[in-house]
């Protein structure tokens, strides 16, 4: 059986439609492309996906272009507008660039995961859930929550994102949460779990949890970490439970991070798109602190200390990529 197609690759097929539809790549670029169809076989199926994705949504990236310069032209301010997005609408391009944008927001998973989601979250907003057995849910950025309660259950999913769990203790059914592979059973306790795909991290900040993937499991204590990833466990590590929630003090800490996972929480923040160019750059481990409401400043910052390129390809898709050393 074929190995699926992971989400970094369909954002590097994205990335390369994108940059094939500007026009012709120079030479470096265009062996860097072939270089990486060779790499995998997955990516030439990605950018297949994503170039039929692309062809459904042309027309009505079209028509989605028509309709906004129309309404353009109805501002009370219509000068100043139209003197700015005349040369836009002008171009053939302005509905690819549309079309484009809706194509690699599809990539996204929220559209999926946010079905009969009870609580989801905007990019940039932080939520305080009272639920029903009297415990606590702080649900971070651009995060989706499914609950079910009564009938001796208490039980939560985290679809996507990450949440922070005070959980009421002192009623005889357990707390339980599920985050893609993980699943976590306390009785009263507070605790961090944030979710990337169908990996999990549960950080336990007071308490004991017990978090389970597979057919194995381990208790935490307060000051404790475990990831489960492609349905396995990880060694338990000890951490600073302040860095694992700062996230509810407006800061994002990432202590080795890899860079695709620092990238999906900067996304939790920022409008539009962030890319990686390059399944290489996924694992770059990266420290650091930055503001959770200053995702422009954190990219920036991240460009220049790890020697990358940033690029606006549109003013709703950035691309971090290694740079040309020719350029």
């Amino acid at each position: 059986m074929s190995e699926p197609i992971t989400e970094a690759q369909r954002d590097a097929a994205a990335t390369w439609l994108v940059r094939r539809q500007d026009g012709p790549l120079s030479p470096a670029d265009e062996a860097a492309f072939r270089s990486w169809i060779a790499a995998d076989p997955r990516h030439a199926a990605a950018l297949r996906e994503a170039e039929a994705l692309w062809r459904q949504l042309e027309e009505p990236g079209r028509r989605l272009a028509d309709r906004f310069a129309a309404g353009v032209q109805r501002q009370k301010r219509r000068g100043r507008l139209r003197a700015l997005l005349r040369p836009l609408v002008a171009l053939p391009a302005f509905g690819a660039i549309v079309c484009a944008a809706l194509a690699l927001w599809v990539f996204a998973p929220s559209a999926i995961a946010d079905l009969g989601a009870d609580a989801v979250t905007a990019r940039g907003e932080i939520r305080d859930l009272a639920l029903p057995d009297g415990s606590v849910l702080h649900l971070a950025a651009d995060s989706a929550v499914g609950l079910a309660f009564g009938d001796g259950r208490r039980q939560v999913e985290l679809r996507r994102g990450e949440a922070f769990f005070e959980v009421r203790p002192g009623l005889p059914a357990p707390f339980t949460v599920t985050a893609g592979d993980a699943r976590i059973r306390v009785v009263g306790t507070r605790f961090n779990v944030s979710r990337f795909g169908d990996d999990a991290e549960v950080t336990v900040t007071e308490g004991v949890v017990e978090v389970a993937a597979g057919q194995a499991s381990v208790r935490l204590t307060a000051g404790q970490q475990v990831s489960a990833e492609n349905g396995r466990l990880s060694a338990i590590g000890t951490v600073d439970p302040a860095d694992a929630t700062a996230w509810m003090q407006g800061r994002l800490v990432f202590h080795r991070r890899t860079l695709d996972r620092v990238v999906a929480a900067l996304q939790r923040q920022a409008p539009g798109r962030i890319l990686l160019s390059g399944d290489r750059l996924a694992g770059m481990r990266v420290s650091g602190t930055f503001p959770a409401g200053d995702p422009d400043g954190a990219l920036a910052a991240l460009s220049g200390s790890l020697g990358l390129g940033l690029t606006e390809v549109t003013p709703w898709v950035r691309i971090l990529g290694e740079t040309d050393p020719g350029s």
